[in-house]
């Protein structure tokens, strides 16, 4: 979403985005309090409410982003994949390069 909206034929006015710090310092774009909506980080760690600034950017890199991603028919293909299972594209990336802006951006920082 935010790929399109940098690069869409629409103008973006304003882009707000919740940046995090990981548990070693690394700025983190993550929306969410805790990971359990989106990834699999309660089966991978054994519990939920696992915060970003919880893990190492290591550790976050481990998790499947496409864990909870559900088709228009309500199934959850990926839902079972861990660890190695994961395909790269499906593991959650935790970087963020912005190469063209068209007006302003205004970052969140929230810990």
């Amino acid at each position: 979403a935010l790929k399109r909206c940098l690069e869409g034929e629409r103008k973006i006015e304003v882009l707000e985005v919740d940046l995090r710090l990981s548990a070693d310092g690394v700025l983190v774009l993550f929306h969410d309090d805790t990971l359990d909506r989106t990834t699999d980080s309660s089966y991978v760690y054994g519990k939920k409410g696992i915060r970003v600034e919880d893990l190492t950017l290591e550790e976050l890199k481990r998790l499947n982003a496409a864990a909870s991603f559900k088709r228009e028919d309500g199934t959850m293909p990926y839902r079972d994949l861990h660890g190695e299972s994961v395909p790269e594209e499906l593991k959650a990336r935790w970087k963020l390069r912005i190469t063209r802006l068209r007006t302003q951006v205004i970052f969140s920082i929230i810990n």
